[in-house]
């Protein structure tokens, strides 16, 4: 038997919970859950700053209403610096997804009957 159909045989015996690549991707899944809600939470901090910048009628509103938001903007450069310094990763993780199927065709062409019945046609 293959190293994939063992593979198979021995992740079908096993408690979902019990799977290291279940778990690995769970944590993904909060990871970007929480990035998602900091992401939300960061524009909407923008767009209020730009309101309120938008509304201002002369140079003196302007400063006051910089000023009124110094930790929105102390947020702002320091993400942009932390943007600099650390160039976008990939946020993904790598599983081998093989070893959670299999591979039909190594499937049919292992079992002399299935090859036989496929190349009649009958496995279409």
């Amino acid at each position: 038997m293959s190293k994939e159909h063992e593979y198979v045989r021995e992740f079908q015996g096993k408690a979902v919970e019990e799977n290291e690549d279940l778990r690995a991707l769970l944590q993904q899944k909060k990871y970007l859950e929480r990035k998602l809600i900091e992401k939300q939470e960061f524009e909407t901090k923008l767009q209020q700053l730009y309101d309120q910048v938008d509304g201002t009628k002369n140079y003196q509103e302007l400063l006051n209403g910089l000023s009124n938001c110094r930790i929105l903007l102390s947020e702002i450069f320091t993400r942009e610096g932390q943007a600099k310094r650390h160039p976008v990763q990939s946020d993904q993780i790598e599983l081998d997804w093989s070893k959670y199927g299999l591979d039909l065709a190594a499937y049919v062409t292992e079992h002399e009957q299935l090859l036989k019945s496929y190349e009649q046609g009958m496995l279409d």
